[in-house]
């Protein structure tokens, strides 16, 4: 992973939302006086929030949960001065997400398929960014969080005013080919970026991410409870070897597409802690579009691909991947 551009991407995130350490602390002494005054506490996920495990019966289940990273999560919790819970919100920061994507990114992610009912490999696959679209609500600046962190102000004037290569480009332009950017209204990504080049000229998804984020801070800095849930990343994978070396076969060599998404708005987050001290939010795949070879899972397959189109013709997203996948297999600008 390029360290320069990580750490660039860092320091200007910590500048953009740099406040006083003793923020927290002046702000419960505050209180103390004014019942109605809150502080806010971040604290760890208690583990009563973690989901129940989902039984992993074919090859494409395998897939599935191989491909969900776990990130770690936080509660932002608005207390009251007499020390009861007002209110909380669960989220995690993108910065995690990235750091999940990782050692994939490096190494590969390896997925246990079993081949003919018996046969046992493990393909890995290596992650690709192929779309992306961030959107804050910025009406939430006024909310309690923002009351609370005032250091987001700051950061939206200060983006609102930055001067951004591409900030006029449509949110649903076909043109569009790289990362645009556009601040200041909920109905228009702060930041997206479509992939057209082929495989074999990108970047591994981190690589790509941490290119960015010098340029613009926010794709590390931002939390899933402040984004809208429009907010969405598309991965693709490409298989690279498999374990033990066998025979080309067509089902162990597709290639997905996985949409996931970036909020945690909508209050459906569950954490795993699956025998992990380290409360983590698996990041769950609400789409898949697979190559044309396909899996041998059709019926399950065809649910997800289904929930992968609707969500594009919903949000009036022209993505690249999705078109190369289920059409002629030809990028188009």
């Amino acid at each position: 992973m390029p360290r320069r551009r990580r750490n660039a991407a860092r320091q200007e995130g910590d500048r953009l939302q740099q406040r006083p350490q003793q923020e927290t602390s002046t702000r419960k002494e505050s209180a103390a006086g004014d019942d109605d005054s809150t502080a806010a506490v971040v604290s760890p996920i208690p583990a009563s929030l973690s989901s129940p495990s989902v039984p992993i019966t074919t090859n494409l289940d395998r897939f599935i949960k191989s491909v969900s990273p776990l990130v770690p999560m936080q509660i932002l919790s608005v207390v009251n001065s007499n020390g009861s819970r007002k209110d909380s919100h669960t989220f995690f920061r993108l910065e995690d997400v990235w750091e999940s994507f990782h050692e994939w990114s490096v190494y590969g992610v390896g997925v246990p398929l079993l081949l003919n009912a018996k046969d046992s490999i493990e393909q890995f696959y290596v992650p690709y960014l192929s779309g992306i679209q961030l959107y804050k609500d910025t009406s939430r600046h006024s909310s309690q969080i923002s009351d609370f962190e005032e250091g987001n102000d700051a950061e939206l004037h200060n983006a609102e005013h930055s001067d951004i290569s591409g900030c006029n480009t449509r949110a649903d332009d076909e043109s569009v080919s790289g990362s645009t950017a556009k601040f200041g209204s909920s109905r228009t990504p702060f930041f997206q970026y479509f992939e057209y080049e082929p495989p074999h000229f990108r970047l591994p998804l981190t690589d790509k991410i941490w290119e960015f984020a010098s340029q613009y801070p926010e794709l590390v800095t931002s939390r899933s409870c402040d984004l809208l849930p429009s907010s969405w990343i598309c991965v693709a994978w490409y298989p690279i070897y498999r374990i033990p070396v066998v025979p080309t076969l067509q089902h162990s060599e597709a290639s997905f597409l996985t949409f996931y998404s970036l909020s945690t708005q909508s209050d459906t987050t569950r954490v795993h802690n699956d025998g992990d001290p380290a409360n983590r939010y698996q990041l769950p795949v609400f789409g898949l579009v697979p190559s044309s070879s396909g899996t041998q899972e059709l019926e399950q397959e065809s649910s997800f691909l289904q929930a992968a189109e609707d969500w594009l013709r919903q949000h009036n997203i022209i993505l690249p991947d999705y078109r190369f996948f289920r059409a002629d297999g030809h990028y188009r600008r």
